[in-house]
């Protein structure tokens, strides 16, 4: 009986990994997909891989890096992109755990939805060089949507990969990839690419202040995410929810001993104090979030706050002018 051939997939959630995925699946190989998440990517939409779902060689395994990514972020050995995004050394984390994946499983070889000259800071061909040198994968890390534009692995050497049936892609637009989709009749397809906060510019200036203050706090940097920001004397942080899911969210999300404010006769938002809560910075925090509330002009507003969703005090609030909030305003 022949060996059963396996492959380990970065799997990123876009329709470049899916094609990949579904080239290597349609060589009788064995797939194991691999999402890597961290506060900036790979979250609830890489659950499942569309279209592929039902196919007996397929497995995906969630891997949390978060840890070591936020090493590399606060200052990448070659660089950021246009934002804070670290996309090269990202990527050779990302290869190195899928290496180390590959031979605990006994797997042959590692590869990617790469397509040559798709972004201009990691997927040159220099870059895809180093790429595979650094992860210490040289020979045996494929790109299925541009093989045949780059140098044969030792898999398609050596027979275990038909390099005919890989691709010949390169270059920014994705206009053959959507038309593969469509022959293959799949509808609803994911956005060509996988999302990465880093790359936002209004997501990086949230970011910034944060890392070069050293914080490598997952939790402080996952409420990043979520609701409008303000630094507070003493670097305290207040969070307030910008609509009614980000509202839930806060108010699911906090911890017994974080505090809390919301209204309580108009409608308005909720927010949260991440850090010292003393009676004067609850007061502050509170005439903050009242200025997004339906607050009527030259009155104040009753708001509630506690700890552990117990909303067990009251005070009276001023909101502040929407002027005077930009001054907190991140």
């Amino acid at each position: 009986m022949n060996r059963l051939i396996r492959g380990v997939a970065l799997y990123s959630g876009g329709l470049d990994s899916i094609l990949a995925i579904k080239l290597i699946l349609d060589q009788g190989i064995h797939v194991e997909a691999l999402i890597f998440q961290t506060p900036f990517f790979g979250g609830d939409n890489t659950d499942h891989i569309p279209f592929l779902t039902d196919c007996a060689n397929l497995k995906l395994h969630r891997i949390d890096i978060t840890s070591r990514f936020l090493n590399i972020l606060a200052s990448p050995r070659y660089g950021y992109g246009k934002q804070l995004n670290p996309c090269i050394d990202c990527k050779i984390l990302m290869l190195r755990e899928a290496k180390s994946f590959m031979e605990n499983i006994g797997a042959d070889f590692v590869f990617t939805g790469e397509v040559l000259g798709q972004r201009p800071m990691s997927q040159r061909r220099d870059t895809l060089r180093l790429l595979e040198r650094e992860s210490g994968l040289e020979g045996i890390l494929l790109r299925p949507l541009s093989a045949k534009l780059l140098p044969p692995t030792r898999m398609e050497e050596t027979g275990l990969i038909d390099r005919q049936q890989l691709l010949d892609l390169s270059g920014r637009s994705r206009k053959r990839q959507i038309e593969m989709a469509k022959a293959l009749g799949w509808q609803d397809y994911p956005t060509p690419a996988g999302g990465c906060l880093l790359t936002d510019a209004s997501f990086a200036k949230r970011l910034s202040p944060i890392l070069k203050k050293g914080i490598k706090d997952p939790d402080i940097i996952g409420w990043l995410r979520v609701g409008r920001h303000f630094i507070l004397p003493g670097d305290i942080r207040l969070i307030v929810g910008r609509n009614h899911l980000e509202n839930a969210l806060i108010l699911n999300r906090a911890k017994k001993e974080e505090m809390l404010i919301k209204t309580t006769e108009v409608p308005g938002p909720v927010a949260i104090i991440l850090g010292d809560s003393s009676k004067e910075m609850i007061r502050l925090a509170a005439s903050i979030m009242c200025s997004y509330s339906d607050f009527e002009a030259g009155k104040e507003v009753e708001v509630a706050f506690g700890r552990g969703g117990e909303f067990s005090e009251q005070m009276l609030i001023s909101p502040l002018s929407r002027k005077d909030v930009e001054a907190y305003k991140v």
